[in-house]
């Protein structure tokens, strides 16, 4: 089982055999549904969690869950970050840096966004608008 929070909301991956275990939600709030292998279907709910606050969970079940969680994750674009922010239970905001993290700082490299990679494309070399 997987469990995905999209906008403070749930977001269950199980196997279809774990589906009694969600015994108690059957209320009009909670979707549960079968995948049938179309991502295009894992967007929709995840579209539906992004603007409807009535959902309050979705639960998505499939008899292989790993191929579920392969093309939840396939919905998504990686993004590698070095920090990050973490909020409790309690609300303490939890702050991760590279420095906490152990990584040693990458060097600059050509196409990165750098301070010097950022020029937009209507600037020049010198940072001034080009006529």
């Amino acid at each position: 089982m997987y469990k995905i929070y999209v906008n403070d909301r749930p977001v269950f991956l199980v196997e279809s055999s774990e589906i009694p275990s969600f015994s108690g939600t059957e209320d009009l709030n909670t979707y549960v549904a079968l995948y049938m292998g179309k991502k295009r279907q894992i967007l929709q709910y995840l579209d539906l969690l992004e603007k409807s606050t009535e959902v309050e969970r979705v639960i998505l079940h499939h008899n292989d869950v790993e191929l579920l969680w392969h093309d939840f994750k396939d919905c998504y674009q990686y993004l590698e970050s070095l920090s990050g922010l973490v909020y409790n239970p309690s609300m303490n905001c939890l702050c991760f840096t590279a420095e906490v993290l152990g990584f040693a700082q990458r060097e600059n490299r050509p196409g990165r966004n750098t301070r010097a990679g950022r020029r937009s494309r209507s600037t020049g070399r010198d940072g001034r608008a080009a006529h």
